[in-house]
C-alpha cells in the first residue's frame, strides 16, 4: 500500500477488487464524491498470516468489504473458511485500532437476520461469521467514537457484477442472452426484492456521518423468482426456455419488509432503479465487462 497523502481525506478499503467492491468504488468515483487519488484498499492476507496495516492515520471513512462468499465455503472446506473469516476480522481490528478513524460502512448480509437453510453449513458459517463481524464493529465503534452503518443486504444487482452463476439474477441474465434453458429447480415460490448496489451505496455513503451508529436493510421490488426469469427471457426477446418444478412447500421468503433504503434514496434525490432499469445494467455487465 502506497502511503496517503497528509493534504487529502482518505477513503480506506479493504476487499476492493471484489464485484461489489467494485460497485462501490465506481459508486464513489462516477458521482464525483470521491477521487480516485484518496481511495486506497487494504492489500490481501500473505501466506504468513500477516498483514499491511496502516498506522497512526487519519482515515474519513474504512469500508471493511473483504470477506469470503458463502460460494467459496465448500472448495475451501470450514477449517480454512474459518480460519480466513478470523483473519480478515483480526485485520480490520488492527487498522479501527492502529489509525483514527472518523466513519466505518460494513455491507453485512440478509443471512444474518433470515436464516433460510438452517441445515446447510455453508449457510450457517457464513451467516455466523457476518453476525460476528457486526457485533464486534459494533463494540470497537462505540468505544473509540467511530460512526457505524450497517446494512445488511438481501438481493442486489450491479454493472459491476462479475459472478453469473451464483446469483439467480446474473444466472437469468446470462442464460437468457446465450440462449440456454433455465431450470429453476426450487419445489417453492421464492421471492426476491433486488436493489441497485451502486445507488445503495452511495445513499450510505452521504450519510456516513449523521448518526453514531445506524442499521439498515437493503429492500427493492418483491418478485417470485419464476416471474422473474420470465421478465427477463420475454425483455431480452430470448428464446430460453424455462423449466420449474411445481412449489409444494412454504415458500422463501429472502427479503426485508424495511423502506429505510429506498426513504433514505429519495431524500436525496436518488431514484431506485426499477426491476427493468437493473435488467439493463447487469446485461452490461455481462455484455461489456467493466474494467477499473
Amino acid at each position: 500500500m502506497y502511503s496517503p497523502r497528509s493534504d487529502e481525506p482518505i477513503y480506506l478499503f479493504s476487499g476492493l477488487n471484489g464485484w461489489l467492491g467494485q460497485t462501490a468504488f465506481r459508486s464513489l468515483i462516477e458521482t464525483g464524491l470521491v477521487k480516485k487519488s484518496q481511495i486506497y484498499n487494504l492489500a490481501r492476507p500473505e501466506q504468513s498470516g500477516s498483514f499491511e496495516i496502516l498506522k497512526n492515520s487519519v482515515i474519513d471513512t474504512y469500508i471493511p468489504m473483504a470477506f469470503p462468499p458463502r460460494d467459496k465455503f465448500n472448495m475451501m472446506g470450514e477449517a480454512l473458511y474459518e480460519l480466513t473469516c478470523q483473519s480478515l476480522l483480526n485485520r480490520d481490528i488492527e487498522v479501527i485500532r492502529n489509525n483514527s478513524i472518523e466513519n466505518l460502512i460494513l455491507i453485512s448480509s440478509g443471512e444474518v437476520s433470515n436464516m433460510r437453510r438452517t441445515d446447510e453449513l455453508d449457510y450457517k458459517r457464513y451467516a455466523s461469521g457476518k453476525k460476528r463481524q457486526e457485533e464486534i464493529f459494533a463494540e470497537l465503534c462505540e468505544k473509540t467514537g467511530i460512526n457505524l452503518t450497517i446494512c445488511r443486504v438481501y438481493s442486489v444487482t450491479s454493472r459491476n457484477i462479475t459472478n453469473f452463476d451464483s446469483f439467480a439474477f446474473a444466472n437469468f441474465v446470462k442464460s437468457a442472452l446465450l440462449g440456454d434453458d433455465i431450470n429453476i429447480k426450487s419445489q417453492r415460490l421464492v421471492y426476491r426484492k433486488y436493489v441497485d448496489f451502486e445507488q445503495l451505496f452511495e445513499a450510505l455513503f452521504r450519510t456516513r456521518n449523521l448518526q453514531k451508529s445506524r442499521f439498515l436493510e437493503s429492500s427493492g421490488e418483491l418478485i417470485e423468482i419464476r416471474e422473474l426469469a420470465k421478465l427477463i427471457v420475454n425483455s431480452l426477446n430470448s428464446n430460453s426456455r424455462i423449466s420449474c418444478k411445481e412449489p409444494v412447500e412454504d415458500p422463501e421468503e429472502y427479503f426485508s419488509n424495511s423502506l429505510q433504503d429506498y426513504t433514505l434514496m429519495k431524500k436525496l434525490g436518488i431514484n431506485p432503479l426499477k426491476l427493468n432499469q437493473q435488467l439493463r445494467n447487469v446485461v452490461e455487465a455481462f455484455t461489456f465487462p467493466h474494467v477499473s
